[in-house]
């Protein structure tokens, strides 16, 4: 246990200082460790922790570590991070120009990535838009149940007990678009922020 433990600390310290791209634990393999990777290990950032706090840290390079939700299975360049298995809300990773593709083994592992903390701005008007069309579906949803096309009351409501009303179309909770307009409001803002790290190398946690 007390090996495992200094091997993700030793991971860290290397993906923090040092440059190079990819998976550290084949690239530095039998090599003796250069000065630039001698300095102290930094903050080791959660998905969920760095989602809420991107601002802090924004274009700065940081490193997160989290299970893999998923590998994009197009280009291989992308993946998601979550906490834990249990964790329903990832955080994007990008590969950047000089990184090889993500494999899909990485599924289910537990990585550290190093890079930097990007954001992309979903606008009002695009929020706007969108809580227009959930509202349009609603009421379309609505006049399919009074048809009896939907599902049952019965089963409306046993959906909604089950998933916090939040999920499914026959839920009743608050959707992404109406939890985007709160946060803008609260923080006096005309954009919600998605953040995402556009990765420079990682590290799989043994």
């Amino acid at each position: 246990m007390i090996y495992k433990s200094f091997l993700v600390f030793a991971f860290a310290a290397l993906l923090m200082s040092c440059g190079g791209a990819g998976k550290q634990s084949e690239n530095n393999e039998g090599q003796e460790t250069p000065s630039c990777c001698q300095s102290k290990a930094t903050k080791v950032y959660s998905p969920t922790e760095l989602m809420e706090n991107g601002e802090s840290v924004l274009e700065t390079e940081i490193q997160v570590q989290g299970v893999v939700k998923k590998v994009c299975c197009r280009s291989g360049k992308k993946c998601f991070l979550v906490d834990d298995t249990a964790s329903h809300k990832p955080l994007q990773i990008l590969a950047n120009a000089e990184m090889d593709t993500f494999p899909k083994s990485l599924k289910g592992q537990t990585i550290i990535v190093k890079g930097i903390v990007k954001e992309n701005r979903i606008t009002k008007e695009t929020i706007e838009e969108k809580l227009q069309a959930e509202v349009a579906a609603k009421a379309e949803n609505s006049a399919s149940e009074q048809k009896g096309g939907c599902c049952s009351k019965k089963e409306s409501a046993g959906e909604s007990h089950e998933h916090g009303g939040s999920h499914g179309h026959c839920g009743a909770g608050n959707s992404d678009a109406e939890q985007m307009k709160a946060w803008m409001e609260s923080h006096e803002k005309d954009y919600f922020p998605i953040y995402f790290v556009e990765a420079v190398g990682y590290a799989e946690v043994e």
